[in-house]
């Protein structure tokens, strides 16, 4: 049980960085359709005040340095001698 609760741990913490990246790229995706089309399309100004690239920015620098250490971890126990 043991073994396969820390393959479990291993599996999310190898794939988890996906869901920060996926985060990142749907508030840039709702900047994009919800303020900037509308100012570019229609030239009204979006009445909006979500920070859309400032929380795309942050999710983005997680999954960056989430997939830094996942990589770094799977360097580290692939090349450590047993």
């Amino acid at each position: 049980m043991k073994q396969i609760l820390s393959r479990i741990l291993i599996v999310v913490f190898s794939v988890g960085w996906i869901v920060p990246l996926w985060i990142s790229v749907y508030f840039y995706l709702s900047f994009v359709g919800g303020e900037l089309r509308p100012y570019i399309v229609d030239g009204e100004f979006p009445r909006n005040s979500a920070p859309y690239i400032a929380i795309s920015m942050e999710a983005f620098t997680i999954s960056c340095a989430w997939l830094a250490s996942v990589m770094i971890f799977w360097v580290w126990t692939t090349t450590s001698k047993k």
